[in-house]
């Protein structure tokens, strides 16, 4: 693929960041199928990503969200159909070629090179063409406690630290499109919360972002649309206020598939949106539900936690302080069986929440403490 690609990604973004009316799509999947050998995983994703703005990838574990990312990045063959990046065809492009023409992803499971130093890693970044001075300049005014770290080594920073130096190529080489994959995972929700706040600056700049997130909390307050994906397949497009009844029908469809692992998982997104969007009691409801489909199976224990989290934060919104506590107490259970340790603390900051809704500061600060001491010593 010649350099011609990098034309047709500019200008999209800039006639989003200068108001020009209806912008072409920048991202178009047709048709697009994937395998793993002889296993397809993705069965013909048709979708459509309009310029400018978030838009949110949601869905439960293995539905494929990951995979649809890689192909469009071009690090993983689409076995059949099209890719369109700004109007061109790319399935067939070098990930090296796609990245210089601006397009960047930011992989699942922390994107730096842990045996380098944070100066290391960002000097790797002026292959795509920036100066160095330029992306110190951009990133450490972005992340100003990377610049305190540059000599220090990536995989001795903490794991909000790394997801930092991970989107620091989109600050240092301001793509036309971004990836984000599971940008949230095994992060304390606060830390989740100041990095979708510096996705949001991004984006606000002109970058269009597609972020897959499992959980719909974390995404929906900031996406302009949203896309559910399950089995490999676009279920249900929307915009994000639309969600509750988007993952409602991929609840339904999990249920009349008879897919109690899928079903499990969009009642648990369902918990969270119907939360978030202001509906405790019906997040009680949908966590309930995928508490009940998960069962007692050991390898879904963390999922089982998750779900009994967003049951104990709907009960206290409810002011139910007791059933809130041994939702807690249940999710941190959970949490320690599988030894997450930063979803753990997170419970523990629940459970301090508890303790100071009851009028005992004490233990609240004692819980407070521990999630924040295990959170200081977890590493990625």
């Amino acid at each position: 693929m010649s350099m011609s690609m990098t034309a047709p990604i500019e200008t999209a973004r800039t006639m989003r960041r200068t108001g020009s009316a209806d912008p072409a799509p920048i991202l178009e999947l047709r048709g697009l199928r994937a395998a793993y050998g002889a296993i397809e995983v993705l069965h013909g994703i048709d979708l459509v990503v309009p310029t400018g703005g978030i838009f949110a990838v949601l869905g439960p574990n293995g539905a494929g969200k990951s995979t649809m990312l890689r192909v469009i990045a071009g690090l993983h063959p689409a076995s059949a159909g099209a890719v369109l990046v700004a109007g061109r065809t790319v399935q067939r492009a070098r990930a090296d070629a796609l990245a210089r023409s601006g397009l960047c992803l930011i992989p699942e499971g922390r994107g730096v090179f842990p045996n380098l130093t944070v100066e290391e890693n960002l000097r790797l970044i002026t292959h795509l063409g920036v100066g160095m001075t330029v992306v110190e300049e951009r990133v450490y005014a972005q992340f100003p406690r990377l610049a305190e770290r540059r000599r220090q080594l990536a995989g001795t920073l903490s794991g909000g630290e790394q997801q930092m130096l991970a989107l620091a190529r989109a600050v240092a080489t301001e793509p036309g499109l971004l990836l984000i994959d599971e940008l949230s995972m095994g992060l304390a929700p606060r830390i989740v919360e100041t990095l979708y706040e510096l996705v949001a600056e991004i984006a606000a700049m002109g970058v269009t972002v597609v972020a897959v997130e499992q959980f719909a909390r974390t995404i929906l307050g900031l996406a302009s649309a949203a896309v559910v994906i399950t089995t490999g397949r676009c279920v249900l497009t929307g915009r994000p206020d639309e969600a509750v009844p988007l993952l409602r029908e991929a609840f339904r469809i999990a249920v009349e598939q008879d897919n109690r692992v899928d079903a499990a998982f969009a009642a648990s997104s369902l918990a969270s949106a119907r939360l978030h969007s202001g509906d405790p009691e019906g997040a009680v409801e949908s966590a309930n539900r995928a508490i009940e489909l998960l069962g007692s199976r050991e390898e879904y224990r963390q999922e089982l936690g998750n779900a009994r989290l967003v049951m104990g934060r709907a009960h206290l919104a409810c002011g139910r302080v007791d059933e809130a506590e041994r939702s807690f107490t249940a999710a941190a259970d959970c949490f320690t069986a599988v030894e997450s340790i930063s979803h753990m603390a997170g419970a523990w900051v629940a459970l301090g929440d508890v303790a100071a809704e009851r009028g005992d500061p004490a233990r609240a600060a004692d819980l407070y403490r521990r999630a924040a001491e295990a959170l200081q010593d977890v590493r990625w």
